[in-house]
Parts: C-alpha cells; sequence; structure tokens
C-alpha cells in the first residue's frame, strides 16, 4: 500500500508532501510521487526575499506564476509568509498527484482567493499570460534539469520593465562541461573544464537567457545570479530597449597548461596561443562577461528585516553580501588549491594571500563560487609571484 502524505514544516509554512517510496533512496525524483527536495530551502528562502522587495518597490499587490510547482510548496510559502502582498499566486503542475496536494496545501493555509491550482503543461500556461494585459510580475521556473526549454514562454509572459524572473538550473555537469556536445545542443555555447567552471556554467546560463529575450526583442538585466550546492540560480527582468548585448557577451580563452585566461568580445580566425607558456588557447562561449547582479536591488533585498527568520538567512545574507563586492572585480576566479599544486607550493591562507594582493596595489576578493576562490585584477604571472613568496615563508 502506498504511503499516504505527510505534513512537514518549512521556513513558518505546513504542508503535505508524500514521502519517499523507498527511505534509503531519499528525496530524489524516481523515488517520490510529488517532487519535493528539502535541500532547496535556500533557493526557496531567496524566493520570499525577492519578492517581498519586488512588492515593495511596486508599491501594490503583485500576481506570481509557478509552472512547475511540485507539491506547491514555494508558493504556498509565499502566499503564507507574505500575507497580503499577492493578488494571485498561481501553481501548476502537469502531475495529477501534484495538482491534487498542491490544492491540499492551498487549503492547509487559508490561501483560498489568493492561491490558485491548475493541472497543465509548464509552456502552456505561461503561454496563456503572453497578452499585454495578463502579463504577471513574478514568474519562477524551478525545474529538474535545464530551465531553457521553458525561457522563451516564461519571457512572453513577464511585464516588460518592472517583473522579475527566477530560473533554476541543476544540469551542472552539462554546463561545467562534462558534456561539451549536450552543452552546444542545448546553450548554444563551447564548453571546457576547468577549475573556474561554476562560474563560466552561470554565465553561459545569463547567455543563453538574453539569446531567448533578444528574439523577442528584449534586453536582461540581471539581478541576483549565484551558485550553491548542486544549482545554479538567476533572478533578472526584461526591459523593451535597443539590446546591446555585444559589450555583454563574449568569449574566454584558457590555457589547460599555465591556467592563464582572458576574455574577448570576438574570435579570432586563427587559433592563438598562450602569452605567458605559448601553449595552445582553448575557447569556451559565447558566454554573459558583464555584471551578475545589481547592487540596488540586492540592497533592498537585504534592508528588509523582518525575513531574518528564514532558515538559510544566514547563508543567504552571504551570499548577497558577496556579490556586489565581485561585481567590481574582472569575471573568474582562481583557485588557489589548483595553481599551488601546479606549481608544486604550499598553500597559503586565502585571507593571507588577498593581504598580499592588496598591499601590492592590486585588488583582491574572496569569491561565493568557491571557498579556495580568489578574485584579482592582478594579471596571473604577478599572482603566482605572491604565491611562491607566500609558500616560502610556511
Amino acid at each position: 500500500m502506498s504511503a499516504e502524505p505527510l505534513l512537514f514544516k518549512e521556513g513558518k509554512t505546513l504542508f503535505k508532501i508524500y514521502p519517499p517510496e523507498k527511505k534509503d533512496k531519499g528525496f530524489v525524483p524516481t523515488n517520490l510521487k510529488v517532487f519535493y527536495n528539502p535541500r532547496m530551502v535556500a533557493n526557496r528562502d531567496l524566493s520570499i526575499m525577492v519578492c517581498a522587495a519586488l512588492r515593495r518597490k511596486l508599491g501594490r499587490s503583485i500576481t506570481a506564476l509557478e509552472p512547475l510547482s511540485g507539491c506547491g510548496v514555494r508558493g504556498v510559502r509565499l502566499g503564507h509568509e507574505l500575507e497580503n502582498f499577492f493578488n494571485a499566486i498561481i501553481l501548476n503542475d502537469i502531475n495529477p498527484v501534484a495538482y491534487s496536494i498542491i490544492k491540499e496545501n492551498i487549503e492547509i493555509n487559508h490561501l483560498r482567493g489568493v492561491g490558485y491550482a491548475f493541472n497543465e503543461e509548464a509552456n502552456f500556461i505561461m503561454n496563456l499570460f503572453a497578452h499585454r494585459a495578463w502579463r504577471l510580475d513574478y514568474i519562477d521556473v524551478d525545474p529538474f534539469g535545464s530551465p531553457i526549454p521553458y525561457a522563451s514562454a516564461a519571457i512572453r509572459a513577464a511585464k516588460f520593465n518592472s517583473s522579475i524572473l527566477a530560473f533554476t538550473a541543476t544540469d551542472m555537469s552539462v554546463l561545467c562541461g562534462v558534456y561539451p556536445t549536450k552543452a552546444f545542443s542545448k546553450y548554444g555555447a563551447l564548453t571546457s573544464r576547468t577549475e573556474y567552471s561554476h562560474e563560466t556554467a552561470l554565465r553561459i546560463l545569463l547567455y543563453r537567457l538574453s539569446l531567448t529575450a533578444g528574439a523577442f526583442e528584449l534586453t536582461i538585466k540581471p539581478l541576483i545570479a549565484y551558485y550553491m550546492d548542486h544549482y545554479l540560480r538567476v533572478y533578472f527582468s526584461v526591459f523593451k530597449t535597443p539590446p546591446h548585448t555585444i559589450n555583454q557577451v563574449g568569449y574566454i580563452y584558457h590555457c589547460t597548461k599555465c591556467l592563464y585566461r582572458s576574455t574577448t568580445l570576438c574570435v579570432e580566425n586563427k587559433s592563438l596561443n598562450c602569452p605567458l607558456c605559448g601553449s595552445k588557447l582553448v575557447l569556451s562561449g559565447p558566454m554573459w562577461i558583464d555584471k551578475i547582479c545589481d547592487e540596488e536591488f540586492i540592497k533592498n533585498v537585504l534592508s528588509i528585516k523582518s525575513l531574518d527568520y528564514l532558515p538559510s538567512y544566514k547563508q543567504l545574507k552571504n551570499i548577497l553580501t558577496t556579490l556586489p563586492i565581485e561585481n567590481t572585480m574582472p569575471p573568474f576566479y582562481y583557485d588557489i588549491h589548483v595553481l599551488c599544486d601546479l606549481m608544486q607550493l604550499k598553500v597559503p591562507k586565502i585571507d593571507v594571500l588577498i593581504d598580499k594582493i592588496s598591499v601590492n596595489g592590486f585588488k583582491a576578493i574572496r569569491t561565493h563560487f568557491s571557498n579556495k576562490g580568489v578574485k584579482t585584477d592582478a594579471p596571473l604571472d604577478v599572482l603566482k609571484q605572491f604565491l611562491i613568496s607566500l609558500s616560502s615563508e610556511l
């Protein structure tokens, strides 16, 4: 006999979800009647923070759509924990069992008249709102795998200049260069495996979303874009302005021998050699090479004090505090452990290295992409000299 749904709590919200079919396999899609991933609580927490900031910015109640709702936990949390912030929250899932439990969770949280359940295909439900008069303020696309199959419909359903779209990508092996053929097929970009591939993955995702928006003569503006655990998360707005992605999209040349890298707006017709060691450079891209967040929007998100109860608030605050600083640095970080391994050096403490770089007239910061990573405007050969100097002192 199949298990009955159990009552769970996330944040301040109670909701029902079917437990895993086999306890030893946990919350994986093939082991669930209705998808729910408890590890994505930070993902959902940030949705609450972003919608609170959006509501305050617009000065009115907002309409939201989650076309791939699963059990509906994100939507019911939005409605329950941001009371009176929404005109409507539309929760949709093509799975009839999910549809049934979404309706239960709407009732449990007393969201009748705010939360509405639908049992349709995701793109179908989004296309219903493509008409100018029906477009939405907030659309959250959180699939298992790539969000690109849903990007076009989501962008068409969003209000220009004011709405926020949120996308999650969990196909990290594809975006990080493990399956370059699949990456080119899905994202239209050449990928390669590097020590900073989490950042290239995020930038390839942003490029692909900007390309989709460009097909409708729209420009995207990333508000928050980050990597956490096993996924990428992007919040952005779309604007009806002439596309200017010519300076936002580019390529990266990478040397697999000495780890040199350089960004460029266009691809040379001939293969290039590394200026440091002479090896042939590997090309990746196109990808987004502009800013990955909006400092003013993040400031507004962090200024909402009533949400510090959220389970992952401290973790999210750390990321949101780091992103604006990363915005001021060149793209792509250095993994200090990889560099030291290449040079057969002892690994210094990252904070000591950052101090060393700073006192010598360059900028350097930690990055949210990796606890072993440093972003700096110091050239690679100079960075290596700093590492040699510090290693000799260990």
